[in-house]
This record gives structure tokens, sequence and C-alpha cells, in this order.
């Protein structure tokens, strides 16, 4: 096997199939090793770079000029920390001597031999049976992971929680992909209308970990309408020159509607920055473990206020719109409501109340059909 290739293209190339490869732990096995390195292949005049770590899997693949076919594996973290310190614009001339087992770079006048495992024990990882497929432009899927990440649960034991949830309804005959995600204490439910879908999915489960990996990928593919595929237990994602497989998480999803308000008719409508400003200063008087804030609202002005014995207490007062002669007095977690916040793009943020113990929901005023729910604290 022999190609050429620029330094800073093998760079961006080797990025996340490196980042999927296997970590080296203290007690590794034969089989585990393998998924330490990534696959080099070069086939009928195109470059083959494949890592996994045997949940998550990605192939990336680019044309070459003048190459030569074979394949081996190389230490994923050894050669993606080598090729970053080669000098920008270098040419690198790669080479694998199977008679003697190593893969070799030239650049400049140094020359650099990496020890190789065999090709063929590399993993081959398929999706078979995929019974839905839709294609949606990357902006959108990267809108979605963006703004639900933070709802995701970090607790394992809860481990239905720990990824995002997509599936898809219908509104008014348009199909519409949903992404919610939740922790039990806030959720975020994004959606993206008129999309083209082949087969029907009562949902899937997408692992926390997956989720950037999936992100970096459809960054890199901004022109594109990419594919997406889903069977039972895996998720496959296309374009032009990248192809990813990752597991999904094994478990039914919670019945996520039943958590949204239905009955919130008292709306504050106010600036979002401002609030976002107001509502980060009094914070900093707040209990560290739960960073309280409580809302006093009536007659269109908004009192924020915190306190905790270590740090004092704090008070801001704004006008805001809330035309209703109901007085609201409630808590609530500020650096929830703050990420919450910084995921909606309009001017105008959006609060529907409907006593002083119940959820609320967020939205932005030209954002209505994305949703963010929080749950009250006492404080």
């Amino acid at each position: 096997m022999k190609f050429t290739i620029e330094k800073n293209i093998f760079v961006k190339l080797l990025s996340n199939v490196c980042n999927v490869a296997a970590k080296k732990t203290v007690a590794d096995s034969n089989d585990y090793v393998i998924l330490q390195n990534i696959k080099i292949e070069v086939k009928d005049g195109f470059l083959y770079l494949v890592g996994t770590d045997s949940d998550t899997y990605i192939k990336n693949k680019i044309v070459l000029n003048n190459s030569e076919n074979g394949a081996t594996t190389v230490p994923a973290v050894l050669l993606n920390d080598f090729v970053k310190r080669v000098e920008d614009g270098a040419e690198i001339e790669c080479e694998y001597v199977e008679s003697e087992n190593i893969f070799s770079l030239k650049t400049g006048k140094g020359n650099f031999k990496f020890l190789c495992l065999d090709a063929s024990l590399y993993p081959n990882f398929e999706v078979q049976d995929t019974s839905v497929e839709f294609k949606l432009a990357p902006k959108d899927f990267i809108n979605i992971i963006d703004k639900t990440k933070s709802s995701i649960c970090d607790d394992q034991a809860r481990y239905y929680l720990c990824g995002l949830f997509i599936h898809i309804t219908e509104e008014n005959g348009e199909k519409v992909l949903s992404g919610v995600s939740t922790d039990g204490h806030r959720l975020s439910l994004i959606n993206v209308k008129n999309v083209n879908v082949n087969g029907d999915f009562s949902g899937v489960i997408i692992p926390r970990k997956t989720l950037p990996e999936i992100r970096n990928v459809l960054a890199d593919c901004q022109d594109e309408e990419v594919s997406f595929s889903l069977s039972k237990t895996k998720i496959k994602i296309e374009t032009n020159n990248t192809l990813m497989i990752s597991k999904l998480i094994d478990a039914d999803f919670p019945d996520y509607k039943r958590v949204i308000p239905q009955a919130n008719d008292k709306i504050l409508k106010c600036d979002k920055k401002l609030l976002t400003n107001i509502l980060s200063r009094v914070s900093v008087f707040a209990n560290e473990a739960h960073k309280g804030v409580k809302f006093i609202l009536s007659n269109n002005t908004l009192v924020l206020e915190s306190g905790s014995p270590e740090r004092g207490s704090a008070s801001e007062e704004i006008k805001v719109d809330f035309d209703n002669d109901s007085k609201i007095e409630a808590g609530f977690n500020s650096k929830f409501m703050i990420e919450f916040f910084n995921q909606i793009e309009s001017d105008i943020v959006c609060i529907y109340f409907k006593d002083n113990s119940s959820a609320i929901m967020i939205k932005g005023e030209e954002e209505l059909d994305n949703t963010f729910v929080l749950m009250p604290i006492r404080i």
C-alpha cells in the first residue's frame, strides 16, 4: 500500500476516526487492542480510514492520485498525535511494508515507522434490516443536538434517559422529526418539520457519548443532504465521504408528553438578554447546591430574589409584559433556566406559568414549535 497526502487533509480525515477508536486501559484483551488502532486501506484510487470502539464506527474516504492498494491498522493515538506535529502544508508519503509489518511515513528528510496489526483482525460493523430512512439538512440535526444536550441525564442508573430520543410524528399532514431529552428536572423538545421519511418507527435513543461525533460528521458537510437509516439496534448516517454507525440504547423512553404542561395560561414576555443578565447577577447569591432564584410576578413587574447564609442576599426588579391579575411566586434553578435561554434565538422569551407549584414552559417568541420545560424547586 502506498499513497501521498497533504498534512492538513490527513489531520481532518483522522480527527473523528481517532476520536471513536477505543482508549487504552490497564488490562486489555487481545480483541480490544485492535480497537485501539485505526484501519487504513487503499482500494481502487480511494483512501479509507476506519475507527471503532465496538459501539460507534466511522469510515472516512477521499480520492487519491498514484496510489497502490493495500490495508493495515495503526495505533490511533500515536498516528494522530504525530501527524498533527508535521509542518502545515507538508506532503506525507505513506507506505505499508508488509514484509516488516510497519507503516512508514516520510516527510521532508524524516522517516517514521509505526508498528502495525493485521487488517484482517479488524472488526466489520454492519447495519442490517433498516426499517426507517429519512434525509435531513445537517444544520437541522445539529440544531436538535445543540438544543437538547443540556437536558440529557448523566445518571447511568436511569440509562434510558442518557441519550437523545428521536421519533416521527405527524402534524397537519406533515412528518415532523422530534428530538427530546430530559433528566427529570428539565426537558427539551426540538421539532423539525416537513421531513421526508420512509417507514414508521416509535422512536430510538441515541447515546449521549455518540452525539458529539455525529455533530462533528455533520459539521463537515453543511452543503449536503444527509441520509439517516435506523434499525432496532443501530443508527447509520451517510454523507458523501463519511459513513457513521452507532449502537442505540436498548430501552423505552418515557412518555414525555405527560410532562409538558397543557394549562399554563399565564404568560410572561421579556427581552431575553435583559432577563438573562439579571438572572445571572441575582444567582451569584443563590445556594450553591440548587442555584435557586425566586420569581415574584404581578402587574407587569418581575422581582428576582436569591440568598444563602454563606453569601448574603439579592433582589432586583424589572418591568415585563405580564398582563394578568394573578400573582406568581415560584423558585427555579437559575443555571438550568439560563441554559435554556442560551438555546433560544428569538430576542423575546416567553415563560408560561400555571401556578406557584407547577412546571413552566419556556419558548422563544418566534420559535413556538420548540419547548423547554423546567420543574420548580423549593427555596
